[in-house]
């Protein structure tokens, strides 16, 4: 039988490697992969950010993707994994984004010129994707069903901090659904659905870890087409059928910051 003197120094003894141990893990600096800027052995939410710059960017609009980059940087979590997509006409299934790396943390102890030069490194290439959505043509169609689809279904979506966020004017124009044209045509969810069924069963996204976030862009030339009541309806419940386990719709028109509402909120 162990005495006391023997329990109370073998305890000891348990505590003390605990505690080597865990100083040894606390005080290793954290190493970022120099092609991702991702800390290496540390799992990244997933941020996944497709923009539609179908319209090209002016006036109000311009002002909005200003605000909506200086937002997007100041809100991304720390080694948050950004991957930046562009729709385009023709939809590839897996699409290239074009930016895919993670945002360095600014919290961690020992890191000096390590974290410094991912820090930097991650600025230069978070600023020059963005300018290049800036610099764009007039597209002759806009598959934002497609592209959504194309999008989700190639992430691996992480089981928090996972978040979808759509920047547009949220005007589908495609064989599958069409909000141009001298009628517009915007049906609800449910019609739709009743004449997609097929393509909207057969690509049903599983979101139910995600959160979609939804800028849409105020396009005034295009205002019968766009239909903003009708439009965020019709998107929410397309995000509701693809499990999406929160929609929000944020508005940069008048606000340095965002002023987002969840669907439930907005219909309440």
């Amino acid at each position: 039988m162990m005495n006391r003197s023997n329990l109370l120094y073998t305890v000891g003894a348990i505590a003390l490697t605990g505690w080597f141990i865990w100083s040894l893990v606390a005080d290793k600096p954290t190493t970022y992969d120099p092609i991702t800027h991702c800390q290496v052995g540390n799992a990244q939410p997933t941020i996944t950010v497709l923009i539609d710059p179908s319209t090209p960017f002016a006036g109000l609009q311009q002002v909005q993707f200003q605000r909506f980059t200086a937002y997007l940087q100041q809100a991304l979590p720390e080694n948050a994994r950004l991957s930046l997509y562009r729709l385009e006409e023709s939809v590839a299934i897996p699409p290239t984004p074009v930016l895919s790396v993670c945002y360095p943390s600014k919290l961690e102890r020992g890191l000096g010129s390590v974290q410094k030069k991912a820090s930097k490194a991650f600025q230069a290439e978070f600023t020059a994707a963005m300018k290049g959505f800036s610099k764009t043509k007039e597209e002759a169609t806009s598959p934002l069903l497609e592209g959504i689809y194309a999008v989700a279904h190639s992430i691996v979506w992480t089981d928090k901090g996972a978040e979808l966020i759509i920047f547009g004017d949220l005007l589908q124009n495609s064989h599958l659904l069409s909000n141009y044209g001298k009628k517009p045509y915007l049906p609800s969810f449910k019609a739709f659905y009743a004449r997609q069924k097929s393509y909207l069963d057969s690509h049903k996204l599983d979101l139910k870890n995600v959160t979609v976030t939804i800028f849409q862009l105020t396009n005034a030339p295009l205002s019968s087409q766009q239909q903003m009541e009708k439009s965020q309806q019709f998107w929410a419940d397309y995000f509701r059928f693809n499990t999406a386990s929160t929609v929000r719709f944020c508005s940069l028109d008048d606000h340095a910051q965002p002023h987002c509402v969840t669907a439930e909120e907005r219909e309440a």
